[in-house]
């Protein structure tokens, strides 16, 4: 039996945040997904890919008229995949924070569900399917409009992109697509794509700093590994990672932040 896909909990916080503005609580719908709303508060813990989609299926079906993808991605924050988005920031490109967070992904879907195609004119991020229709087409959206506007930024980008392509057909409004990826958007393809101007990419950019990439680069690769392994080990690794700014941990912390004595 294959082992099942899992999602880094903390990245579900911009649902939680959503909501909020909504003034709607969270936890119902959390668990009505079967997702506890007390994994928000943990920084390593991570929910079952499946359950990640139900509760995306629910929100589209509470909110029919909304865009949900694109809503979800302006409550997106850097931190909400922990060093990740921060290492991959501080890269001297945005081409090498693509390729950044390709490497990693794992640390928030085991799916990983990105891939990057380089040609010499055009870079190109494609989204494979990994969720039911509705919840696809969710993630869909809200992946591709957070790199996006993470371009825009860290690179000043302000022109349009080559094109986008989505998997499903359009969840509302198609107008509230193009006023967020310009005008070369389509819907109902064979594949999820964003291509964008590899000029652009290729651009150094402001948030470059060597020694955010020389620190936490190592780290990345070990919480890969420890989510990959799933052994006492590495479970280990992560509790030692998570005290070291501290230097606190000790070997009881360590046994009971396994649940063991």
């Amino acid at each position: 039996m294959s082992p099942e896909h899992t999602i880094l909990a903390s990245d579900l916080r911009v649902i939680a945040r959503y909501l909020a503005t909504c003034g709607a609580d969270f936890k119902p719908a959390f668990e009505a997904a079967g997702i506890m709303p007390s994994v928000l508060r943990q920084s390593r813990d991570r929910v079952p890919a499946h359950q990640v989609g139900a509760l995306l299926t629910q929100l589209a079906e509470q909110f029919p008229d909304r865009n949900m993808g694109l809503e979800l991605a302006q409550h997106h924050h850097m931190t909400d995949t922990h060093m990740l988005g921060l290492t991959a920031l501080a890269s001297e490109t945005g081409r090498d924070a693509l390729l950044r967070l390709i490497r990693y992904q794992t640390l928030v879907s085991t799916q990983e569900p990105l891939t990057v195609t380089e040609q010499s004119d055009t870079i190109t991020i494609s989204k494979s399917v990994t969720q039911a229709k509705t919840a696809e087409h969710i993630i869909q959206v809200f992946l591709f409009a957070v790199i996006l506007t993470a371009i825009r930024n860290i690179a000043s980008f302000r022109g349009d992109i080559v094109s986008i392509t989505f998997s499903g057909a359009a969840q509302g409004s198609e107008a509230a697509y193009r006023e967020q990826f310009g005008p070369h958007v389509s819907f109902s393809a064979d594949k999820a794509q964003m291509m964008l101007p590899r000029t652009v990419l290729e651009q150094p950019i402001l948030t470059t700093n060597v020694d955010i990439l020389t620190t936490n680069e190592p780290m990345l690769a070990s919480l890969v590994r420890s989510v990959r392994e799933k052994s006492l080990p590495a479970k280990v690794k992560l509790a030692i990672l998570d005290h070291l700014p501290e230097g606190t941990l000790t070997e009881a912390a360590a046994a009971s932040s396994q649940n063991m004595s």
